[in-house]
């Protein structure tokens, strides 16, 4: 968020630029793999997000979350089932084994890919107010289910409306928060704290 001319990019991106090390973990160690099986011949150009409905992210991935601006990626995202790591491992995909049908859709039919998955969850008692824990499980009673989002190509600040985040009580989270509030005020985007 710090400069116009940074972007966001894939993790293979940064892996090529030699910006980042991948960490010694099976997601770092085996997701091009399954990545590759999904995206043939352009992985390394998707970056990866989750469907929201009250603008959260996934807890385990990070105290804050970066809610992007639609018409900025529309043209460029599709939805997925799940997180697509797990899908490849569960499924048992495998090079030439194609990706059942369902499983993957356009952003504008991203509420048809919702209903498909979800709808056997929503009965006459669901309330309005329970859709975003039925879309993205925050609470992990349904192991940290979601809907992926697929972008293809970087993600520029000017993409992102704005940044949500848990409530910091430390006083080095404090400074940080502090010093991401003025970068994001420069571009004209939002920072939302949620309790």
């Amino acid at each position: 968020m710090s400069s116009d001319n940074e972007l966001y990019t894939s993790f293979y991106n940064m892996l090529d630029a030699s910006v980042r090390i991948p960490e010694d973990n099976i997601w770092d160690n085996t997701r091009e793999s399954a990545d590759a099986l999904l995206f043939p011949h352009y992985h390394k150009d998707i970056c990866f997000a989750a469907l929201s409905l009250n603008d959260r992210g996934i807890k385990g991935y990070g105290d804050h979350a970066i809610v992007l601006k639609t018409n900025l990626i529309e043209n460029r995202a599709t939805v997925f089932e799940e997180n697509s790591f797990n899908f490849v491992a569960t499924r048992s995909l495998s090079a030439g084994k194609p990706i059942p049908p369902g499983c993957r859709a356009t952003w504008e039919n991203r509420d048809r890919l919702a209903v498909a998955k979800l709808g056997g969850l929503i009965t006459s008692a669901t309330k309005y107010e329970h859709f975003p824990a039925v879309l993205m499980d925050f609470d992990g009673k349904r192991n940290g289910d979601f809907i992926e989002v697929h972008i293809y190509g970087p993600i520029h600040r000017r993409a992102v409306e704005k940044v949500v985040a848990q409530a910091k009580t430390r006083r080095a989270d404090v400074c940080i928060i502090n010093s991401l509030r003025r970068k994001l005020r420069d571009v004209n985007v939002g920072y939302e704290v949620i309790k």
